[in-house]
């Protein structure tokens, strides 16, 4: 009996003393994830562009607009300059996702619990201004464990298991764009603002843990002690053949 033990005994040790010094102690592993910063690259009407002053403003018809997106929503500040009232069809409107997905706006005059209802449009007088923040109405959310709304993001960070697939990705990122219908005059006429990649930045996180041959190696070198122990009781006659 103390014979086969003693066998079993130097087996586990040897396949435990070989696990460890055949494979690593640790592994490591890293995400790559992208936060994506967005700058006004155009404003369009009827196939015609104007080029932005800065990178975020730009004048249109005799409206100046200021304008971001920082994945949640849009800030925009229209002067009209234009001659005449200015009037912004909010129903008609639209923001358009990287996939090309277009989702109803709402704005930040409208009640949450109201945005799916008809909004009224918003007068600028000639030579006033309005300041305004349009979201998604589909990426607001509520939550009841809150007991509030979350404002989910148009555009999620992306995550990457290799950097240069991270960087790639910054490099052929699609734009988001807000269509905005303004009647002047009887006239209605589509803006189309067009948000570029801009600012984006990659961050790396690194997980560690054990690998699979270390693993097998703790266990098996608690089989070991716990044969140790084992023999140790027999040894003493707590434990009989």
């Amino acid at each position: 009996m103390k014979k086969d033990r003693t066998v079993y005994l130097v087996v586990l040790a040897l396949l435990s003393g070989v696990l460890v010094g055949c494979s690593s102690a640790r592994y490591s592993s890293h995400n790559y994830t992208v936060t994506q910063g967005f700058v006004l690259d155009d404003i369009e009407r009827n196939s015609e562009s104007f080029i932005p002053l800065s990178d975020k403003i730009c004048y249109a018809d005799g409206l100046r607009f200021i304008t971001t997106f920082d994945g949640i929503c849009s800030t925009l500040q229209i002067t009209n300059e234009s001659g005449s009232s200015a009037k912004i069809l909010w129903d008609d409107g639209a923001l358009i996702d990287q996939e090309n997905v277009a989702h109803r706006i709402i704005h930040a005059g409208i009640k949450i619990t109201d945005k799916e209802k008809e909004q009224v449009p918003s007068v600028i007088p000639d030579g006033s201004l309005i300041e305004d923040t349009i979201y998604a109405s589909d990426c607001l959310k509520w939550n009841a464990s809150k007991g509030d709304w979350d404002y989910l993001p148009v555009v999620w960070d992306k995550t990457f298991n290799d950097e240069l697939a991270a960087m790639e990705y910054i490099n052929n990122m699609a734009p988001v764009k807000v269509m905005l219908p303004i009647e002047r005059n009887g006239e209605i006429t589509e803006y189309l603002i067009t948000f570029k990649e801009s600012g984006s930045h990659v961050n790396a996180k690194s997980h560690v843990g054990l690998s699979t041959g270390s693993i097998i190696a703790i266990g098996l070198a608690g089989a070991l002690v716990t044969g140790l122990l084992w023999g140790a009781f027999e040894d003493e006659g707590v434990l009989s053949e």
